[in-house]
Parts: structure tokens; C-alpha cells; sequence
């Protein structure tokens, strides 16, 4: 077994570079086909995650560069096109391109992602959360179709599933809390997915 040993009674001194979130990265990097013009992220980590995305927003005529820790992402151009499978299933974070799929086309068709060192990661949560907020959900040789209507989600009441699924994104809870802003109430007639996080 591998070890490292580290030698105290030293003072230390000197400068260290803070690279960015993995996790936060690949949660971003799919986010970005979503916008109107080109994305640019620093900070990014030079990982073989990364490399993958890239190669799956290739896929989408979605072109984007890395140059240092300085990602760009420019989806102007972005088509709807079968993604990668080998990619797809090299990396668990895929998934995150579910919901960024369906905010563009209404429609999501990825094989289900792989793993890593610690095995294969269950998506079961995903899945209930979009089929509660009345997507169509099916499941063919490992690949899921998610489609929504024209109008997008609808959601009927608030999910526990639902707030699991974006949980990232609602560190600003409690701040809604005191502001006597509900996260979800009662049921409106066309919900799309960031209307839920009025923050």
C-alpha cells in the first residue's frame, strides 16, 4: 500500500494555486448548452472527465476550447445529435446532460452512465424526479428517452425526489426561507425545472 509520509518542525511559506471542483465542473460543463452565447470557465481542472465532456459537446456541433484552466464553451451553433456512448459511459457525471438536453430539444436520449474505482453510480433518483415532474420515461438496452411536452415540466406538488435532484442548487434555501418565499406552491400551469429556484 502506497504512503505518504510528511516531515513537520518546518515553517512553511510560499504560494499554492486552488484548482476548481471537480464535481462542480462537470455538473457545469453540460449546464452550458443551455445558453445563448458562448461560456467561459476558469478555474477548471485538467481531467480526463473534462476531456470526455468535451468530446460528448463535440457530438452537438458544440464547440469548445481548454486552454490552461480556462474552458470555453460556445453552444450558438448546437445540434441535436446521438451523443458518444463510449463517452457517456466513461464518466458517471453524464448525467447532468439529461436535464440540459431536455431544456434545449424536450427530449433526452443517453445510455446510462458508467463508473469509477468506487463502481457504477445509480441514477434511480434522476429518473423519478423527471417522471414526477411528468416526463415520459423509458428504458431500452441501456439507454433512457426522457421527453417532455412542448409547454415542459409539470409538476403537481412539491417532490422530496425533486429537491434530492437539485439539491446543488439551492444552498439559498434558508435565505428564501426568511424572505417568506416559498421554494413550490400549490400548482401552476406550466412549471419549467429553474422556476423552482426563484433565487
Amino acid at each position: 500500500m502506497s504512503k505518504l509520509i510528511v516531515n513537520g518542525g518546518n515553517r512553511l511559506s510560499g504560494e499554492v494555486s486552488v484548482g476548481g471542483a471537480k464535481n462542480s465542473t462537470v455538473a457545469l460543463i453540460p449546464a452550458a448548452i443551455l445558453a445563448d452565447t458562448p461560456v467561459r470557465f476558469d478555474s477548471v481542472p485538467d481531467i480526463l472527465d473534462v476531456h470526455n465532456l468535451m468530446l460528448i459537446l463535440k457530438s452537438m456541433n458544440v464547440t469548445s476550447t481548454f486552454k490552461g484552466d480556462v474552458l470555453t464553451i460556445d453552444p450558438t451553433n448546437i445540434v441535436e445529435a446521438p451523443l458518444p456512448s463510449k463517452a457517456i459511459k466513461s464518466l458517471r457525471a453524464s448525467y447532468y446532460f439529461m436535464g440540459a438536453l431536455l431544456g434545449r430539444f424536450q427530449r433526452a436520449v443517453v445510455s446510462f452512465p458508467g463508473g469509477d474505482n468506487i463502481g457504477p453510480r445509480p441514477i434511480d433518483q434522476h429518473i423519478k424526479a423527471f417522471k414526477a415532474l411528468g416526463a415520459e420515461v423509458s428504458e431500452t438496452d441501456g439507454t433512457v428517452t426522457i421527453k417532455t411536452g412542448p409547454e415542459g415540466f409539470m409538476a403537481p406538488r412539491f417532490s422530496w425526489i425533486l429537491f434530492r435532484l437539485v439539491r446543488p442548487l439551492t444552498r439559498s434555501w434558508h435565505r428564501l426561507k426568511r424572505l417568506g418565499q416559498p421554494l413550490l406552491v400549490t400548482r401552476p400551469r406550466n412549471l419549467k425545472l429553474l422556476t423552482l429556484l426563484p433565487f
